[in-house]
């Protein structure tokens, strides 16, 4: 079994494709318009070869703040990317990812089983983070990224 999704609008797009072999389940979820949320959980007893990769865009806005009765100040609130990607094999397990882009980028990833994955995020504006990572053999991982107040997710269960 194979699928491939993509999707982007003004805030951010993503990309996702899976593959698993023997007996699998499969659930792919996306919804949305201005902010869309997208969910993908595979189950499987063999091989499944999975890469996902999501981003977010938000726009420089000036935020006008009174500074007396007579004067405003203005102030610009930079422009922020945001980048968070998946990709791995597992000889037999679970693979669970969730991203929500909207006015920034929320996701999480659940894998529990064998193989490799490497993960990592970004996010670049007012404040810069940067994220990498690579584990192989007996996987049981949660990696969240929470880019937005409020964020919630669909159909992953955070640990």
């Amino acid at each position: 079994m194979m699928i491939a999704s993509s999707g982007n609008n003004e805030n951010g797009s993503f990309a996702s494709r899976v593959m698993a072999v023997d007996t699998s389940q499969l659930s792919r979820t996306i919804t949305g318009d201005e902010e869309f949320q997208t969910d993908l959980i595979v189950r499987g007893s063999g091989p499944i070869i999975a890469s996902d990769y999501t981003n977010s865009r938000t726009h420089p806005t000036v935020l006008d703040e009174v500074a007396c009765t007579f004067l405003t100040e203005s102030r610009v609130q930079a422009a922020q990317v945001s980048d968070l990607y998946t990709t791995g094999m597992l000889q037999n397990g679970s693979y669970e990812i969730s991203r929500v882009v909207g006015s920034g980028l929320t996701g999480g990833t659940v894998v529990n089983g064998s193989g490799m994955l490497g993960f990592g995020s970004q996010s670049e504006g007012n404040n810069t983070q940067k994220t990498r990572g690579f584990v192989s053999g007996n996987i049981s991982t949660s990696l969240i990224l929470k880019g937005r107040k409020n964020a919630r997710f669909l159909n992953l269960k955070e640990k």
